[in-house]
């Protein structure tokens, strides 16, 4: 399975490492695409093939500094609305979110 790695160096997207070789999961940084559903849906994508044959444990980390309400849509409904999700097929799960506080 192809690896998915987005570094976009404007800001308004998160970087995305999607490597089921390495075991590496994660979205960080910020998160303000222009398009939601067009960014996202690669990913999405990628993450339902994934699921077909997933490796015997998956640690998915989201560490956002900041998100947009059309990001959010998407990462509530394809990574904490477990109904909606993919990650039904997969056996062991773990979603590991880190969040900045707004004081800070």
């Amino acid at each position: 399975m192809e690896k998915i790695i987005i570094d976009n160096q404007s800001g308004d997207t998160p970087k995305i490492t999607l490597d089921k070789e390495a075991n590496v999961f994660e979205i960080c940084g910020k998160s303000f695409p222009e398009n939601a559903v067009e960014f996202y849906s690669p990913v999405i994508k990628w993450i339902n093939e994934y699921a077909q044959s997933p490796n015997p444990e998956t640690i998915f980390t989201i560490n956002l500094d900041y998100f947009n309400s059309s990001s959010s849509k998407k990462i509530l409904h394809n990574f904490f609305l477990p109904s909606c999700s993919p990650y039904l097929k997969i056996q062991k799960y773990t979603l590991s979110q880190l969040f900045q506080s707004p004081n800070q």
